[in-house]
């Protein structure tokens, strides 16, 4: 790394030691959010420190260069992630791991300039250890794309006006367009951060956001509601034989036909490779709960297209209701999914409403 050049490059963009900005706030906002992190950084690495232009959760504006995170994110090719500090001996030197604060988990994304120097990075910092996600990963990666943008197009606005007042009526045009820009992608990597790529279902996020303010909603109004959960019987016999594009195609055919059986206030959700959620934030009884059932496995009934081929898939519905089957969304979900592994055991393509943990005789139908 040409350390020179590198500084040479962060202070041609003349902004380090400047106010803060609602466009990079948003930034840094928006990335405490969606990663769930208390902290969050938009960073320059300077000559002896670090200078946050932004930042979510400390007082702090800068800290020393050395041992920072940063300091050695830059040097990498991409983002850098230490899952926990105290088991990578450079981090765990770091005042704000040792410190009263107690950071244990680092990710950053780097802020590269078109000829190829990283001056700074987008960071999110928790206080306890994780693993980041492939998906969060890119949401990181993606808001760090987003950030350097802002800087380059301020820098050229600085570069462009030969007035302080050109200077201010050029920058107040560009961030009022640039603020728009924010918003769009902003509404794009929250949609990316909650939703199924391939189905474009809500995932599995999205889902326990909507299933906790339907449980605050049904406990507040005296309300059941349901929860469902769909698995598809023998479907990695369907990758084997015909090939995982042919299998995500046939997931796409899934999810539509279910959806097809749902009301608008319904949300089915893709948690896993064959495995779908319902909730069903309102049921006067438990046979709503059962009809809905017996609807998704109906829409099933017609045979698939695969490769030109006909395709018969059926599916296995274990149900819970709210208030009785569990207080909370972890048992809800808990419940629905012993139920499902129940109608699994007694035969396949059948729902089984859960009945306590002690009894092992679900109720089950056929559709």
């Amino acid at each position: 790394m040409h350390e020179d050049a590198r500084l040479a490059a962060l202070r041609g963009f003349g902004v380090l030691d400047t106010p803060p900005e609602a466009a990079f706030d948003r930034i840094t906002g928006l990335l405490a959010d969606v990663l769930d992190v208390p902290i969050s950084l938009l960073t320059l690495v300077d000559a002896e420190r670090i200078w946050f232009k932004s930042v979510v959760g400390i007082a702090e504006r800068e800290v020393d260069r050395a041992p920072g995170f940063c300091d050695t994110a830059i040097r990498m090719t991409g983002a850098y992630v230490i899952e926990d500090a105290l088991t990578a001996p450079r981090a765990r030197r770091n005042p704000l791991v040792t410190g009263e604060l107690g950071v244990r988990f680092y990710a950053g994304a780097p802020l590269r300039t078109s000829d190829g120097y990283t001056i700074g990075m987008l960071a999110a910092l928790d206080l306890r250890p994780r693993r980041l996600e492939a998906r969060e990963l890119r949401v990181l990666e993606q808001l760090a794309d987003v950030a350097m943008e802002h800087l380059q197009l301020r820098r050229e606005v600085r570069q462009a006006a030969a007035s302080k007042e050109a200077v201010e009526r050029a920058y107040l045009k560009l961030s009022e367009g640039f603020e728009e820009t924010v918003q769009q992608r902003t509404a794009e990597l929250a949609h990316q951060a909650q939703h199924d790529h391939l189905t474009g279902l809500p995932n599995r996020v999205l889902l326990e956001e909507r299933l906790e303010r339907a449980l605050a909603s049904a406990t507040r109004h005296g309300r059941a509601l349901a929860v469902l959960f769909v698995d598809l019987d023998g479907f990695k016999h369907v990758n084997d034989t015909f090939g995982h594009t042919a299998g995500d195609h046939l997931l796409q055919q899934v999810a539509s036909r279910l959806l097809a059986s749902l009301r608008s206030s319904d949300t089915l959700a893709r948690v896993s490779g064959d495995e779908f959620v319902v909730l069903i934030p309102e049921v006067k009884r438990p046979d709503d709960a059962r009809d809905v059932a017996l609807a998704l496995l109906a829409g099933l009934g017609e045979p698939f297209s695969a490769r030109g081929h006909d395709v018969t898939l059926t599916a296995s519905v274990g149900v819970s209701v709210f208030p009785k089957d569990g207080p909370d969304a972890a048992a809800m979900q808990r419940h629905a999914d012993a139920a499902m592994y129940a109608a699994k055991d007694a035969g396949r393509n059948r729902v089984c409403f859960y009945r306590g943990a002690h009894e092992a005789a679900l109720f089950e139908e056929e559709p």
